[in-house]
């Protein structure tokens, strides 16, 4: 690697940056050993490789761990220090001056390195002075006098204007001498100086709050460059200010902390924390660990141990002090959340910090007043909840319901939905816990989904999901079950009048009692009677503290003697209370209250106000009233609550609301919301003091908001401490993508246009809205207009992502119907072959093309070919984190931008896959011709006549059912190859395996059109429906077909056949597990088998599949005795059980469940779905028994694959050698003898549950399937397969299997 990146025509310094970061984290963890890499690295310069001598980046890259004490003790301790000293010298390469017209900071660092390099092993052991090279130590100097005219004040170091060469000598410094290094750039970010913070209006001035005022971030460009060392220093240095120090830090050091965390994601990046609280939390603990994230490390694992614990107990010692001040959580939540989101992603740590955070929000939603911190919790949250693009546990260890709040639980089914229908589930263990985890959210969250939102949830989902029951009205049933009789009382006379009408629920309810009482004079007060008199009403206690004259000090008698059940309907006794008027309500009461609510009470209030009013516009409705009008004093009403008077979150509301899309009114009183003038002006503030999306490259100075019009009166009150990054609008940024879901869910497609249109430029500051677009046309594909796709792609930057350079002409053509050529899919795929795949190491055995320097020409075709063609530079490929944030790599985002590209043509599946499936089928002969036709006299002339008979020599014939030549495919093949680096005969079978990776991203719809195209034109090959072939003519003939291509392309005997089950065979490793069930599909399209030829091929297809079907099996059973074992003391294990057995398929013996005794609660029954039909059927079974037998099924359980695929092979088999097929030539069965003991094998594989070994064993089931098949078998068949009977008398795997020894019977 070090010898490509150092090749000066590639210019790969961002490469050369990256790679360091690595090898600076492996060199300090101990997964280097340094000694040695420096004699390996001499050895290969002695051997000839001068590559490394070419330029100083291997001697920049050791000065970046030189200071590393592993690599000082290693120096130190070394009895050849002075022999390994010299060959780290000799590494050192005299830079040639350079041109002045051409200096950049890499030249002028690469000229001074060996210098840096030479001072620091002198300081490190002056005894080997002598072999340094005295002109190196001299040059130093220039460095030092260079610095000395700052720090005597003769010039003034402007970071934000640094010429070239200033950035150079800046860097080489941070080499040579980082500690005044790190003092210069903290004296910068300190510059501004400090001002006091001024309180707001509701906070009394008890101490004096010092804040830094702004400055600049450093840029970028500067840092890149600084050495890594430097780096830490700095780093540690700005966590010091931010969460120790005892002013308020500025932006711009909290940008520059943000920026150096994305330069090296590996050196610097740290889990901030493992358990945040708060010291009010009473007894609480609080933990801030800053220890290194990534822990692939080869050292011992009590070592690393015993450093973590260490740095853990001395970080805990001053936690406690340090979180006496709220600044230090909010100010790293506000980090997380609106900066470090995507680095947690790449790192695949963001599970873990999902399940810190809301351990958190778990222990602040109940405490009073703490809305803030809770609420920036809760966002952070959704945000990685939303983030998740793999299957996720709510709890580590599934015991006990869900601790999140209402909100959390509906975004995760959400999640989960879109995570589930886009990518699949990966691992069977989590389909066996996935009723599991929806049983424990439902545990405690009341949502009901509705039709129109389940119709789009995967299958999975949704059969667990549609019997829950329906809870929506339950709010309004409370309501009128608490109220009985109403009184009216005049405030002047104090005497009541009875209206003689009694209110009974499920009668005449509540609202049609208030709704006649808005034409009450204003003289009235309202107060309704409880049916127990020691009891006092929600209305009699909303009307005495929310009527215009209310005495403030009502509020602590509310908060104090009413009854928590009755709290949850404030906001809708509020709301009723209003009567269309919100002047009508004492505002500043109803905000002193839900100030001192607790979060989760505030967030009832929310769910229970939603309901109610969405009821009370129903009958406002039957009452005659228009709906227009009612829409808007809604949402005048809604703007009273979320703009004046700002007493409820605005995410929250919203989401409440568009979770009842089951109402028609609530996503029109959304968009009502949405438009009104109050939020278009607070984002376009937010925007505008927010600077550009991409905030690491802004310059300029950030503007601090001030806290109240930042977060709104229910959040600051009481609040001193200003927000960084915080906002109401960013707290939208996740809602905004959920409202566009709703809209498509409920067919207002044009609307969700609209929506997208007017929040184009606020979605551009998403952390991951290309995962958005991707996974938006990923869930509703095949219901989208192409008008609706064109504005979700514009919500991407258009020009940074990687779109074939045809790709807009294809999605805005007039005539959609219209295919594109075949010229862009395979641009398409070579795209991936370039970006994704990796580079082949080894060589191509046959061919003129191979060459030695293959791989380093496959670079310089890539740079020269990217204006051509559309296919991206490589140089692109090796982009910083940093630009590549969002998904993470440019690996996955020229893979995700294929996806989208696919999910966006307005031509169906069919078309795609045959188009793709074409280009495979083609791609082989069509590009050895070209090669051939390039080259005049091919070496591989004659090939195709090695034998005529035979689909080989890359003959038309192999091509397909037409017999077309090569040149209709409509690919510019020679171009094509000269593209990629590659010869020939390597990108033929590159592009094989880029189209099964494509393949594999795409929905499901598009698989079974692959499955239905690649059996048609195995079905119709021309050779296998020739009739006057021989047996032996097709033998020979399947023999050629199922060489695997990376074979065949050397002796040019690619087949159509060869190349389709190679495609198969990539696009089924890389399937999750869940996705691997439709793979059967294939096989029932290739039956009937009517020729052994056939029946090779289908166990070819089959064959490398099976082992990944054992497999999940073993892991099926294992997650099963575990989830047992975890049930078993859980209370909650009823539920557990129930939904745990629901994904058992088959008999599950009690040895295998290990012999469980189940125990459940007196009061509860355990139910077991019981085999039959789908619309399964429960009946309870006994408890506190032995489990023998469970006879239990379910749609969706992956891990019966492999005996469901057994049995598929069985049946082709009894196509041919059935007692009752009639094939048009007789076939003798040993000519299928190698077919059978593939069998054998493969039964024997899933035994054992990996490779088979002398001592393995059947399944007693799968002998038991096979006995039963076999009868549909010729004799002379079934005398093949007698031991995989479990008769034994006749087998000897039966004969020898315990369970058939024990009991014989």
């Amino acid at each position: 690697m070090l010898s490509e990146l150092i090749i000066p025509e590639a210019h790969c310094w961002q490469e050369w940056l990256t790679f360091s970061d690595l090898f600076f984290f492996l060199m300090k963890s101990g997964g280097i050993d340094f000694l040695d890499f420096v004699d390996k690295l001499a050895s290969r310069v002695v051997k000839g490789d001068h590559q490394i001598l070419r330029s100083n980046h291997v001697t920049w890259l050791l000065a970046q761990i030189i200071r590393i004490e592993v690599v000082t003790t290693a120096l130190n301790t070394d009895p050849k220090k002075v022999e390994t000293t010299r060959k780290i010298l000799s590494f050192h390469k005299e830079e040639k001056a350079s041109d002045p017209n051409s200096v950049n900071p890499q030249s002028i660092l690469l000229d001074f390195i060996s210098s840096s390099q030479t001072l620091r092993i002198w300081s490190i052991n002056t005894s080997i002075r002598e072999y340094l090279n005295h002109e190196q130590l001299q040059k130093g100097r220039q460095i030092d006098e260079w610095w000395k005219q700052f720090t005597k004040g003769e010039r003034i170091m402007d970071y934000m204007n640094l010429d070239d060469r200033s950035i150079g000598m800046f860097w080489v410094l941070s080499y040579t001498m980082a500690q005044p290094a790190c003092e210069a750039v903290m004296s910068w970010l300190t510059s501004a100086g400090m001002t006091e913070l001024i309180p707001g209006s509701s906070v009394q001035l008890n101490e004096r709050i010092m804040v830094m005022q702004e400055c600049s971030p450093l840029p970028m460009s500067l840092l890149s460059g600084l050495s890594i060392n430097l780096c830490l220093k700095l780093a540690l240095q700005i966590e010091e200010s931010l969460f120790f120090g005892q002013v308020i830090p500025s932006i711009a050091m909290v940008e520059t902390y943000v920026r150096l965390l994305l330069i090296h994601p590996h050196s610097l990046f740290r889990s901030h924390f493992t358990v945040i609280s708060l010291p009010s939390l009473e007894s609480r603990v609080v933990i801030i660990a800053y220890a290194y994230l990534v822990c692939s490390t080869l050292r011992s694992a009590d070592e690393r141990n015993k450093k973590r614990d260490d740095s853990l107990t001395q970080r805990s010692q001053s936690t406690q002090s340090i979180l006496s001040k709220p600044t230090v959580s909010l100010l790293l939540l506000e980090i997380l959340n609106y900066r470090l989101i995507p680095l947690y992603r790449y790192h695949g740590k963001s599970k873990a910090l999902m399940y810190d955070v809301t351990k958190l929000v778990s222990m602040s939603k109940g405490k009073r007043g703490d809305h803030r911190l809770f609420r920036l919790a809760e966002n952070l949250s959704i945000n990685l909840i939303l983030s998740m693009r793999d299957f996720f546990f709510i709890k580590r260890d599934l015991k006990g319901p869900s601790e999140y709040t209402e909100t959390l639980n509906r975004v995760a089914v959400t999640s989960l939905a879109i995570t589930i229908k886009t990518r699949g589930i990966a691992e069977i263990e989590h389909l066996l816990f996935l009723p599991s985890l929806l049983e424990q959210i439902m545990a405690t969250c009341q949502h009901t989904w509705s039709e129109k939102t389940l119709r789009y949830f995967p299958p999975l989902m949704r059969d667990i999901l549609m019997g829950r029951m329906d809870k929506r009205g339950h709010s309004i049933q409370a309501w009128q079950q608490d109220l009985r009789i109403l009184i009216i009382h005049t405030t002047q006379k104090r005497r009541a009048v009875s209206i003689k009408k009694e209110i009974h629920p499920g009668k005449e309810n509540l609202m049609e009692g208030i709704h006649t009482l808005k034409f009450l004079p204003l003289g009235y007060n309202i107060k309704f009677s409880p049916a127990s008199e020691a009891e006092t009403t929600v209305i009699n206690q909303c009307t005495q503290l929310l009527s215009p004259a209310a005495e403030p000090s009502y509020v602590d008698t509310y908060l104090h003697h009413s009854f928590p059940q009755h709290r949850q309907y404030l906001c809708a006794g509020a709301w009723m209370l209003m009567r269309g008027h919100p002047e009508n309500i004492n505002s500043a009461n109803l905000a002193r209250v839900l100030r001192e609510f607790s979060p989760e009470e505030v967030t009832s209030n929310i769910y229970t106000m939603v309901d109610v009013l969405l009821h009370h516009m129903h009958m406002e409705l039957q009452h005659g009233h228009l709906l227009q009008d009612l829409l808007l004093k809604a949402s005048t009403n809604l703007a009273f609550f979320i703009w004046i008077n700002e007493l409820l979150p605005f995410d929250i509301l919203l989401l409440a609301l568009i979770d009842r899309d089951d109402d028609p009114h609530a996503l029109r009183i959304v968009l009502s919301l949405i438009e009104r003038p109050e939020l278009q002006q607070r984002i376009k503030l937010f925007c505008l003091n927010r600077g550009p999306p991409e905030h690491w490259l802004y310059s300029g100075i950030f503007k601090r908001t001030d806290l109240q019009k930042a977060l709104g009166s229910h959040l600051s009150w009481k609040e001193r401490y200003p927000p960084f990054l915080d906002d109401i609008a960013a707290r939208l940024l996740p809602v905004i993508p959920l409202i566009v879901y709703r809209l498509i869910e409920n067919d207002a497609t044009d609307t969700a246009d609209k929506v997208l249109n007017a929040f184009n430029s606020f979605l551009a500051y998403h952390p991951l809205r290309f995962t958005f677009v991707r996974d938006i046309l990923a869930y509703f594909y095949g219901h989208l207009p192409s008008k609706l796709i064109l504005r979700i792609l514009n919500v991407l930057d258009l020009s940074k992502i990687p779109f074939s350079e045809s790709f807009p002409q294809h999605i805005s053509s007039s005539n959609p119907v219209v295919c594109p050529p075949p010229e862009y899919f395979a641009t398409l795929l070579l795209s991936i072959v370039n970006n994704v795949i990796p580079p082949l190491n080894s060589k191509s055995k046959s061919g003129p093309m191979a060459d030695t320097s293959s791989n380093s020409l496959r670079a310089v075709h890539n740079k020269t070919a990217a204006s051509q063609s559309g296919v991206v530079n490589a140089s692109e490929g090796h982009k910083a984190f940093y630009q590549n944030q969002d998904p993470g790599t440019y690996t996955q985002l020229v893979l995700e931008t294929a996806v989208i590209e696919l999910l966006s043509l307005p031509i169906s599946p069919t078309q795609i896959i045959s188009s793709l499936v074409q280009v495979v089928v083609r791609v082989q002969p069509t590009l050895i011709q070209s090669s051939n036709g390039l080259q005049g006299t091919s070496s591989f002339a004659g090939q195709g006549s090695v034998l005529p008979t035979s689909p080989s020599g890359g003959s038309t014939d192999s091509l397909g059912t037409s017999r077309s030549t090569p040149s209709a495919s409509g690919i510019n093949a020679a171009n094509f190859v000269s593209r990629s680096g590659y010869t020939c005969q390597q990108l033929s079978c590159l592009l094989i395996q880029a189209c099964g990776l494509l393949l594999a991203q795409l929905p499901q719809e598009f698989h079974a059109q692959l499955y239905s195209e690649a059996s048609r034109i195995i079905k119709e090959c021309w050779w296998l429906t020739d009739g006057k072939n021989s047996q032996k003519e097709l033998d020979s003939a399947v023999g050629y077909a199922l060489l695997d291509p990376t074979w065949a392309a050397q002796d040019n005997t690619s087949t159509a056949i060869g190349n389709i089950v190679a495609l198969l065979h990539s696009f089924f490793s890389n399937l999750p597990q869940e996705w691997l069930e439709g793979t059967h599909a294939l096989i029932k399209h290739l039956r009937p088998v009517t020729s052994v030829a056939m029946l090779r091929i289908i166990f070819r297809i089959v064959g490398p599949l099976l082992p990944r079907l054992a497999f999940a099996r073993q892991l099926f059973v294992k997650s099963l005795q575990r989830s047992l074992t975890m049930v078993e003391h859980s209370y909650y294990r009823t539920i557990a059980c129930s939904a745990l057995f629901g994904s058992l398929v088959y008999l599950v013996n009690s040895s295998e469940l290990l012999k469980f005794r189940i125990t459940s609660p007196p009061d509860r029954a355990l139910h077991l779905y019981v085999v039959g039909s789908k619309n399964y059927s429960r009946e309870p079974i006994t408890l506190n028994v032995e489990i023998k037998q469970l006879f239990i099924i379910d749609s969706f359980s992956g891990f019966h694959l492999h005996l469901q695929t057994l049995a598929l092979l069985l049946n082709t088999i009894a196509d041919m050698f059935g007692r009752n097929s009639q094939p048009s030539t007789p076939n003798e069965a040993s000519g299928v003898a190698d077919l059978i003991d593939f069998l054998h094998h493969a039964i024997l594989y899933e035994g054992q549950g990996g490779p088979v070994q002398a001592s393995s064993k059947p399944k007693l089931e799968a002998l038991g399937m096979c006995g039963k098949l076999m009868e549909m078998l010729r004799p002379d068949v079934q005398h093949l397969l007698s031991h995989l009977r479990a008769d034994p008398n006749t087998s000897i795997y039966a004969a020898t299997h315990p369970k058939l020894v024990q009991n014989p019977s």
